[in-house]
């Protein structure tokens, strides 16, 4: 077996403008698509759903809600993005998901948006034994601290 002593070239690969432009419209074909079957359809619904996620839902609330999801709507196909709050937004915006299960936003949300909320926690400051008589609000608001997202500023 001979082997070649030429290196590969690296090249990469891109979509150009018209590719994306491509790509965009094409996603919403296949979701009309998948629609008409859904008309079509009337014993069973079919078609996708596509749902986001903030990582922490996926591995508490979302395992129990889905395996009854799926046990009612066998035909219905499941794709899950994970993602932060913010990103899932985004992706919500631009029609990239059809829901997503997140925090609540900082922010007045569209008309066009509804919001259910699943669940209330608690949330626990933890600090050092010789800050355990002060105020948890005063903390938050004197001391460093461990933000659940970096790109979010604190409050």
């Amino acid at each position: 077996m001979c082997r070649s002593s030429r290196v590969p070239a690296r090249r990469t690969v891109s979509v150009t403008a018209a590719g994306s432009r491509i790509v965009a419209q094409s996603r919403g074909l296949l979701r009309e698509l998948a629609d008409l079957k859904v008309l079509a359809n009337d014993e069973h619904p079919t078609g996708e759903l596509r749902l986001g996620t903030i990582n922490t839902a996926l591995h508490s609330l979302l395992p129990d809600i889905l395996a009854h999801f799926v046990s009612a709507h066998p035909h219905v196909k499941v794709f899950i993005q994970s993602g932060s709050s913010n990103e899932l937004y985004e992706a919500l915006q631009q029609g990239d998901v059809d829901a997503v299960v997140c925090t609540h936003p900082a922010f007045a949300m569209p008309k066009t948006f509804m919001w259910e909320l699943l669940r209330e926690e608690p949330l626990v400051v933890i600090a050092p034994q010789s800050l355990a008589r002060c105020d948890a609000h005063d903390l938050l608001a004197h001391e460093p601290l461990i933000r659940y997202d970096r790109s979010r500023p604190s409050q």
